[in-house]
């Protein structure tokens, strides 16, 4: 295992669970009651990425930003018991830490509620953002942008990351990526897409019937 740490880049999510047990419905809506068992919060998005890099005994760096708020506050809690540097978190005044509240039943979800803002961070964020990600990357092995489209990896970001990258810097950069416009990312060394979004950025139907525009696309992101 490499003694140089891990830079983690991406959207922090606080996931939040409620469990309980249905058995009636509203008198005042035809909704139903959900009798409150236990509620837990979790870690999500490139926080999640981060923690699963720890476990595996990495040595983990993670940039992002959380809002002035319980779940920023928690998060960055998490993350430090598990011996994760958040120095490169930003903490903003102006946007929430993105929460997605889960309500459970007997493992079946009954609803789940977002609280995000899914415009691009700030200036002033992602100033502060670019200072700590120059930082954060010196002396590291390699580095994970995980892109949940909520906002932290501008186009600024990106372009630090993946065309502004020191000469003596020969460590593997990976993206795990979103949406449709691959362009983004281009001079990434690893693009991680899921089936859904290979399908989505190539026009094609399916995984084993991929659009003629396979090729052409995959040239754009190097």
């Amino acid at each position: 295992m490499t003694t140089q740490p891990v830079l983690v880049i991406g959207d922090l999510i606080c996931d939040h669970y409620v469990w309980g047990d249905v058995s009636r419905v509203s008198p005042e809506a035809p909704v139903q009651v959900l009798e409150w068992d236990r509620e837990a919060n979790r870690a999500g998005g490139a926080a999640n990425v981060a923690l699963n890099l720890a476990s595996l005994g990495y040595d983990v760096k993670l940039a992002g930003l959380v809002g002035r708020d319980e779940d920023g506050r928690w998060l960055r809690r998490e993350l430090s018991r598990h011996g994760i540097d958040t120095t490169a978190i930003v903490i903003s005044e102006t946007r929430p830490t993105t929460r997605k509240l889960r309500i459970i039943a007997r493992s079946q979800q009954l609803l789940r509620v977002d609280r995000e803002d899914r415009s691009p961070i700030g200036k002033q964020d992602e100033r502060l953002l670019l200072q700590r990600i120059r930082r954060a990357r010196r002396q590291t092995c390699g580095i994970i942008c995980s892109d949940y489209a909520k906002g932290v990896l501008t186009e600024a970001v990106l372009d630090l990351v993946l065309r502004a990258r020191p000469v003596k810097d020969h460590g593997v950069v990976l993206v795990d990526p979103k949406g449709r416009n691959f362009v983004r990312y281009r001079g990434t060394d690893i693009l991680t897409p899921n089936e859904r979004e290979i399908i989505e950025a190539t026009g094609g139907t399916s995984i084993d019937r991929p659009s003629h525009n396979l090729p052409s696309r995959a040239q754009d992101v190097q």
